[in-house]
């Protein structure tokens, strides 16, 4: 009964969840969209634009300035849609699997969520950094390695936590499979010594 309640509740929270954070998911991808769409409009109608006092480029180009600060709008929305995401992948691993399974399947879904964050934000990040004049190929490079790099650690992390759960299946298993033989053994020891024949009394 107590199972059932907490089940019960586990599902409520669950359902609150989608229904909280689904529409606001849709909305910030909307937004990030449309702020898209803005970047690749309004920073043209500003090309030739100067801000006074600044002298290094691109920083005093208003079409730059513009289309950075819409690419960064863009990318927070993002950045708070994939987290909603996760939330909600987090809660449907909590009802789907059991207790003992969560903490490792949460790892693999947050992993993989993080992974698309990583890709996201460098997709971002790489063509701002690459504008920049002089130094703004050696950015990009680094960008891209970095990006590499974190989704070199975060499958490294996927695969080790597959291999742990895997290992400690196995490890049941193989324990599993001895109690049953062991309990065949003993089973085959007690038939054998009922159905040994009894020694005959001396006769006197």
């Amino acid at each position: 009964m107590v199972g059932k309640k907490r089940d019960k509740k586990e599902r409520d929270r669950v359902r609150s969840e989608y229904h909280t954070r689904i529409p606001r998911m849709v909305f910030n991808a909307i937004i990030a969209f449309f702020v898209l769409l803005l970047s690749s409009t309004i920073p043209p109608m500003l090309e030739g634009v100067e801000i006074p006092g600044i002298q290094v480029e691109p920083f005093n180009k208003a079409d730059w300035l513009m289309w950075v600060s819409l690419m960064l709008i863009a990318l927070i929305f993002a950045v708070r849609l994939l987290y909603d995401l996760m939330s909600l992948m987090n809660v449907t691993v909590d009802l789907f699997f059991r207790r003992g399974e969560v903490k490792p399947a949460r790892r693999i879904v947050s992993d993989i969520t993080y992974i698309l964050l990583t890709i996201v934000v460098a997709a971002a990040v790489a063509p701002l950094l690459g504008s920049i004049k002089t130094i703004g190929t050696t950015l990009q490079v680094g960008v891209s390695l970095l990006a590499l790099g974190l989704i070199a650690f975060y499958v490294y992390d996927i695969g080790r936590t597959i291999y742990e759960v895997v290992e400690s299946k196995a490890d049941w298993v193989a324990d599993w499979l001895a109690a049953i033989a062991e309990n065949l053994r003993r089973k085959e020891e007690k038939g054998g010594s009922k159905r040994a024949p009894k020694k005959e009394k001396k006769r006197t």
